[in-house]
């Protein structure tokens, strides 16, 4: 009986550790980099040269789809800061 308890205590822990620590990132780790490197790569290519193909080979480089990404952040001013902490951070 008692180790019927304590294995039950120990479980319930495990599974609240489980939901606590392993939230979903809410937005990808790579997303700050590849801000900062949009960023520089309009400061180098004009339209002509063709910035939006630059800026496709960009999302596919860091695997970011920025779409999903800032529908990620839309609603979550917490996540905002955070990442605008990290860009400002980076400078």
């Amino acid at each position: 009986m008692e180790v019927d308890k304590n294995r039950f205590i120990l479980l319930t822990l495990l599974i609240f550790a489980f939901f606590t620590f392993c939230k979903k990132a809410p937005y990808s780790p790579r997303l700050p980099e590849y801000i900062k490197a949009e960023k520089e790569l309009r400061k180098d290519i004009t339209p002509e040269q063709g910035l939006d193909d630059s800026i496709a080979n960009l999302q596919k480089k860091y695997r970011i789809e920025l779409k999903r990404e800032l529908e990620k952040l839309k609603n979550n001013p917490e996540s905002w800061l955070r990442l605008i902490k990290e860009l400002t951070d980076g400078k």
